[in-house]
């Protein structure tokens, strides 16, 4: 069988190999056999074109959730990886993840990072919602929606310049903290 082992030495244990199959189905259970199937799928088609003319160009091995900051009780227990894939849709030409996890695995009700957390962040932000209303000559409360907006920090500058704001998170957690601190909707 070809294919690519990917080492995860466990405390007390000797090393665990596992094997990968190269053109195979999704791993995404590699250290945690009890994984769904639902938590990640293949890309098949373009996600902004729907073209079936996307390409992998880069593979990036598995990774588990880039913001899955475990506790110390956690370190000894199995830990998901999902298939790491850039892919680009040659009719398009949008650069995509090649497999998607599911939202829940990702921004989880304890979801760790908030946009806002350092000055030169939050200045890069304004500069950025001034330079787009600049930009593209935007009018006083014309509507601005940032899906993805995290804590509503760019949302903030565009309240600034007049606009009319709508952020949009599947973090619940971070979605609060927005509607709760920022006045941002």
């Amino acid at each position: 069988m070809k294919g690519s082992a990917i080492r995860r030495d466990w405390p007390g244990t000797d090393a665990n190999w596992i094997l990968l199959g190269v053109k195979s189905k999704i791993f995404k259970h590699i250290f945690n056999p009890n994984a769904k199937m639902e938590e990640c799928h293949k890309v098949k088609v373009c996600r902004m074109c729907k073209s079936s003319k996307i390409e992998k160009f880069l593979d990036l091995g598995f990774t588990p959730p880039s913001d899955g900051f475990l506790a110390a009780e956690q370190l000894e227990r199995p830990e998901t990886h999902y298939p790491l894939d850039v892919c680009i849709c040659h009719d398009c030409g949008l650069v995509q993840l090649g497999y998607v996890v599911s939202p829940e695995i990702l921004f989880r009700t304890d979801y760790p990072y908030e946009s806002s957390t350092t000055r030169s962040g939050r200045e890069h932000f304004l500069d950025m919602s001034r330079y787009i209303c600049k930009r593209f000559g935007l009018r006083p409360n014309s509507l601005v929606i940032d899906v993805g907006s995290n804590v509503g920090v760019l949302l903030l500058g565009f309240k600034e310049q007049g606009m009319s704001v709508l952020g949009i998170d599947p973090a619940t957690n971070i979605a609060e903290i927005a509607n709760r601190n920022r006045d941002v909707s």
